[in-house]
């Protein structure tokens, strides 16, 4: 299991005790810059049981592109996955599943000895962990093998997503015989048996072209540049291609000789280029003559950047520091504020659960980060809810109601995606009930739509997107419960944030933002009335508010149920509870 860095880690990879420069040599095994153990997680050993947990957990990734932090010779039950934010496969609607794509694995490595694979599964591990540096969002893994000979083979890897260039991906492998004299083969390739998406492959040059298309019209392209460079004195390096889109190197290696594997990979997809295939090629020939280390310095400096508006320091609980660098670590690496048709998913890029499906979370737990410490995201974030509102005034309208209804669980639409049923544990077919019950997401959005206006003063944003989003959403309120006999507005049928309770009536939480989402529509009406007028008349012709909206509004507020009880100053959950 993964465990803070100690001490001892600290010399993986060695470094020494200043730490090392941009400066180091080109074969050396260290990073060009220095690794904090108060900004890193290891897992020490291997435990193939906790595999799919500690691939999650290592993931790299800049929000437009994610890969697991999976083992690079696929050891164990592996998933070595990676996400293209925004592009999904399979289908939608009744009976359908609409899902992440993925993408083939392009980290795969195999090292042999002597015509021998080395694998954690055969022969001794002297040492072997894998290193999380949050600070520079790079993963490194130190692995010491000795086979059944007596032969001790030093490897260690990196690998980045980059952050200052979303479309390149970075690898790099030494590898050193400490005690022998041998043929070392690298075999490299991009695949992944995963994939629903059909791949084609071609070599364009010293380029390697990955082509796919998704069942929904999207294309993928990764190209792949690769070079082995190596120590004076050795020797027979050689360099084939098999049938798939993979390499193979071998070299007759020295006692102590260091060669080293890099690999440049780029990723475009047609959701932002006319043709992926030739911007992948060119971007990993042009990341190629830069090099890796070069591309690895400038990453680093962007997520140095990203940790001056973002760090959070704790002083005397080192325990609590790491696990708040841990979770912006995740934060600043699932969103991509250049693009503004996604948003994040509740697993972000990291694996398969939920499908990459973006719930209320976003808004609620996610975007508030962002709001404060990197508001041309969150702005990005919200821009997703507003391209996506076409789709949330329709759902309203098929279920007979008027505003906007946002989806429970999204994708690249906007139309609703949650599943219908789910298997149970105990192989009960169950209904799934959150989409068509749990509405309190439309309250939610708004939420972060004001929070952001207030925390941001962005204008721009609130008179083209935010006030749209305010006002259709309270209409939805407005019509979705009603005034019974007693005189109040009750809000019957529904889901709150408690799952476990369905099809209650008046649930605190959806009533409360019910409530706050019509006032705050009815509040901005009048300051775009009072306060902007210049441009009020044309918002309200395109949200199209009628002059008695807005005290209409604040009436069914002030009549909402909510549940508060004065004498006790609590809420009831729901009616009944």
């Amino acid at each position: 299991m993964w465990k803070p860095h100690d001490k001892a880690i600290l010399s993986v990879p060695d470094q020494g005790e200043e730490g090392v420069s941009a400066a180091t040599p080109l074969l050396s095994a260290r990073p060009p810059f220095a690794i904090d153990p108060r900004w890193t997680l290891v897992e020490a050993g291997f435990d193939p049981g906790c595999e799919p947990g500690i691939e999650s957990i290592f993931t790299v990734a800049n929000g437009y592109v994610g890969t697991r932090g999976s083992l690079d010779e696929r050891a164990g039950p592996s998933s070595p996955v990676t996400y293209l934010a925004g592009v999904f496969t399979g289908t939608g609607g009744a009976g359908g599943v609409l899902k992440l794509a993925e993408l083939p694995d392009w980290t795969y490595l195999r090292v042999l000895v002597d015509g021998v694979s080395l694998s954690l599964e055969t022969g001794t591990t002297l040492d072997h962990r894998r290193i999380l540096d949050l600070q520079h969002g790079v993963l490194f893994r130190q692995w010491r093998h000795r086979d059944d000979r007596g032969r001790v083979t030093a490897l260690t890897y990196a690998r980045a997503v980059c952050l200052h260039d979303r479309h390149l991906l970075l690898q790099s492998l030494t590898v050193t015989p400490d005690n022998y004299e041998g043929d070392i083969t690298i075999q490299s390739a991009t695949n992944n048996p995963r994939s629903e998406i059909p791949w084609s492959f071609d070599l364009k040059g010293d380029t390697a072209l990955l082509l796919g298309e998704t069942n929904r019209g999207t294309t993928i392209a990764m190209a792949s540049h690769s070079r082995l460079r190596q120590e004076k004195g050795l020797e027979n390096v050689g360099n084939g291609s098999g049938e798939a889109c993979a390499e193979q190197w071998v070299w007759r290696a020295q006692r102590g000789a260091v060669a080293r594997f890099d690999r440049s990979v780029v990723v475009y997809s047609s959701r932002e280029v006319p043709d992926p295939a030739e911007a992948a090629i060119g971007h990993v020939r042009r990341a190629a003559e830069t090099g890796l280390d070069a591309h690895l310095l400038r990453h680093t400096q962007a997520w140095e950047e990203r940790w001056c508006a973002s760090d959070v320091e704790v002083v005397g609980d080192e325990t609590a520091q790491r696990a708040l660098r841990f979770a912006a670590y995740h934060l600043n690496s699932a969103v991509n504020p250049r693009d503004e048709r996604v948003s994040i998913g509740a697993r972000a890029l990291t694996g398969p659960t939920y499908k990459g499906h973006v719930f209320w979370d976003t808004e609620i737990y996610v975007l508030p980060f962002y709001t404060f410490t990197d508001p041309a995201a969150a702005r990005s974030l919200l821009q997703y809810r507003f391209h996506t509102l076409p789709a949330a005034r329709d759902r309203a309208r098929r279920l007979g109601y008027q505003g906007a209804l946002y989806a429970w669980e999204s994708a690249d639409t906007g139309a609703d995606v949650t599943p219908e049923t789910v298997r149970a544990p105990d192989g009960r077919v169950v209904q799934v009930l959150t989409g068509i019950q749990e509405h309190h997401i439309s309250a939610d959005i708004a939420y972060a739509v004001w929070q952001y206006w207030q925390a941001t003063a962005d204008e721009k944003f609130f008179l083209t997107a935010g006030a749209d989003i305010l006002i259709e959403t309270a209409r939805f309120w407005a019509s979705r419960g009603r005034v019974e006999p007693d005189g109040r507005y009750h809000i019957r049928t529904v889901i709150g944030p408690d799952e476990y309770h369905e099809s209650v009536d008046d649930n605190a939480y959806t009533n409360v933002m019910a409530q706050w989402n019509l006032e705050r529509a009815a509040e901005t009406v009048d300051w775009l009335r009072s306060r902007r007028a210049d441009v009020w008349p044309v918002i309200s012709e395109r949200v199209r508010v009628t002059p008695d909206e807005p005290d209409s509004w604040r009436r069914t507020a002030a009549l909402m149920v909510t549940g508060f009880d004065r004498t006790i100053n609590l809420f009831e959950q729901f009616a009944g509870f």
